[in-house]
C-alpha cells in the first residue's frame, strides 16, 4: 500500500489562503494552526470555506488511484465520524496531565467542527 495517494489531475492549488492567519502551507494546504485564542474563530471560518472543497479532492484522488465503491457521501459521512471522534483528544490530554493552555484549545476547537458539521446527529 503507497504512503500517499496520488494527487487528482491537475489539482487547482488553494492560494486564496493567508499564510498569516495561521494556515501553513507547502504550495498546498496542510493544516490550520492555532496560536491564540483569537485565531480560533479565524481558524474556524477557513476551515468551513476549505473542509468540504479538501474532502472533495481527497475523494478524486482515491478515485484517481483506482479506489471505486466509496462515494463523496460516504466518505463526508465518515469525515464528519472522525471530527466527532476528535472529542477524546482534549480528553486524553487532560486525563494525563497536560495542561489546560493546551487541551482547552483543542477542546474549543474540535467543539467548533462537531457543532459546525452536525456531528452530534450521529449521537442519537
Amino acid at each position: 500500500m503507497p504512503d500517499a495517494l496520488p494527487a487528482p489531475a491537475s489539482p487547482e492549488p488553494l492560494t486564496d489562503v493567508p499564510s498569516a492567519a495561521g494556515v501553513l502551507t507547502t504550495g498546498r494546504v496542510t493544516s490550520v494552526a492555532i496560536e491564540s485564542p483569537r485565531q480560533l474563530l479565524v481558524s474556524s471560518v477557513m476551515r468551513l470555506r476549505l473542509e468540504r472543497e479538501c474532502v472533495r479532492r481527497y475523494h478524486a484522488g482515491l478515485t484517481t488511484a483506482g479506489i471505486g465503491g466509496y462515494d463523496f457521501d460516504a466518505l463526508w459521512r465518515d469525515y464528519r465520524l472522525s471530527v466527532l471522534w476528535q472529542i477524546t483528544t482534549p480528553v486524553w490530554q487532560a486525563a494525563n496531565g497536560i495542561g489546560p493552555w493546551i487541551w482547552w484549545y483543542n477542546y474549543e476547537r474540535v467543539m467548533a467542527a462537531v457543532e459546525n458539521l452536525d456531528c452530534l446527529e450521529f449521537l442519537g
